[in-house]
């Protein structure tokens, strides 16, 4: 489903200048979701290895302006109409072979055909 809580909330991670599939994963992880990492606070954000307490208000204030910027929903426009599908990595259908490497990514877009 594209407008899943947790999917909508990883792409609103991925469109925010500053933070990179690296940051995005000790986020998710510290915090145990994508959806709590959009909640965190800008000190909260500070705790993150690799995020100082300098930048991490900066970070939280582009994190909600891609929030209310509507971003993610012309994301998710683009997709549909592009005919992409997007999973998540845990999602049953995400390449059990990709999980396995270090940093995978936290979210896929395809089209066609998952190859197992």
């Amino acid at each position: 489903m594209q407008d899943d809580p947790e999917r909508r909330a990883l792409i609103a991670l991925m469109l925010t200048p500053g933070l990179g599939q690296t940051l995005i994963g000790r986020c998710v992880e510290a915090f145990g979701s994508a959806e709590a990492t959009l909640a965190a606070t800008g000190q909260q954000l500070g705790g993150i290895k690799g995020i100082s307490a300098n930048r991490a208000g900066e970070l939280k204030r582009k994190l909600d302006e891609v929030v209310r910027s509507g971003a993610v929903d012309r994301e998710l426009e683009a997709t549909h109409t592009a005919g992409v599908r997007l999973v998540q990595r845990d999602d049953g259908a995400y390449p059990k072979l990709l999980r396995h490497i270090p940093d995978p990514p936290l979210l896929l877009g395809v089209r066609g055909k998952l190859i197992e």
